[in-house]
């Protein structure tokens, strides 16, 4: 099941909403395990928590770059609120995935798409490129069983 991209709102300029949608609004949950397969050296992980509906993973490196992944279950819809103040955004395909990567001024990029039930945001100062080696490596793992 791939989600779709419902729409992108603008306010105030200085704003964008990305909405994603599914034909599936059943409950999911979030994975047993997330793996990241791959970070750039010299990267530290600094926070990780899993709340429902959202994993989180933030990391730092000396020099002061950072590094956030984000998932969110869909639901049936999710919504990312993003800057668009000084943010250029570009539609492009990786690995299967049609995805939003959003290039800011001053050096940092993001990147969006969703997959099975699941909304993934990857932020960070690092090249696009990057970004995609990193969401390319992503495992997910089922919760076990009860």
């Amino acid at each position: 099941m791939q989600a779709t991209e419902q729409g992108i709102r603008i306010s105030a300029d200085t704003m964008i909403d990305l909405v994603y949608t599914s034909d599936d609004p059943g409950s999911r949950t979030l994975p047993g395990k997330f793996e990241l397969g791959y970070i750039p050296e010299g990267f530290v992980l600094s926070e990780n928590s899993v709340e429902f509906p959202n994993y989180i993973a933030r990391y730092y490196e000396k020099g002061g770059d950072y590094l956030g992944v984000e998932i969110q279950i869909m639901d049936g819809k999710a919504q990312i609120v993003m800057d668009n103040e000084y943010t250029t955004y570009y539609s492009i395909q990786f690995d299967s995935h049609d995805a939003l990567w959003g290039s800011r001024e001053g050096g940092t990029n993001l990147l969006s798409w969703s997959d099975d039930g699941l909304v993934y945001l990857i932020s960070g100062s690092l090249p696009l490129n990057e970004l995609i080696r990193i969401a390319e490596n992503i495992t997910l793992s089922p919760a076990p069983a009860p």
